[in-house]
């Protein structure tokens, strides 16, 4: 198949929130050494309350069930907001509108243990490795 029937194929398949079930097989990578899903497990353990920022469509945070008493989740791509609440909200999740300008109802009361894939955090919080 050709590079630009693969392109075609691909922005022409359902995908929805992070979903990328519609390509799969079409990426190869190396494993990591190590599973983010662990590592945020083992910080769960006893947590009493999960903040999920960039939370997609929800695939990976509801994976995480049982999730801490109090779970909220941010999104800030528009089309990604409703399915993410259409997901978590049955969970419990309270799941807010964030963009470049606002980090959603919790920037003061940040919960002890927060989680994303989202490659920026949000404006005002500390950068990883930042003291």
């Amino acid at each position: 198949m050709e590079y630009g029937e693969l392109v075609a194929r691909a922005s022409a398949a359902a995908i929805e929130g992070w979903d990328f079930t519609a390509l799969r097989g079409r990426v190869v990578e190396e494993p990591l050494p190590w599973s983010y899903e662990r590592l945020l497990r083992d910080r769960l353990n006893g947590a009493a309350s999960l903040l999920d920022l960039g939370t997609g469509g929800r695939e990976f945070l509801a994976g995480l069930t049982p999730l801490p008493p109090r779970t909220a989740a941010t999104e800030g791509h528009p089309p990604n907001l409703p399915i993410a609440r259409r997901r978590l909200e049955s969970l419990g999740v309270e799941v807010a509108a964030t963009s470049k300008r606002s980090t959603g109802p919790w920037a003061r009361r940040r919960p002890p243990t927060a989680a994303g894939t989202s490659p920026v955090p949000p404006p005002g919080w500390p950068r990883p490795g930042s003291p």
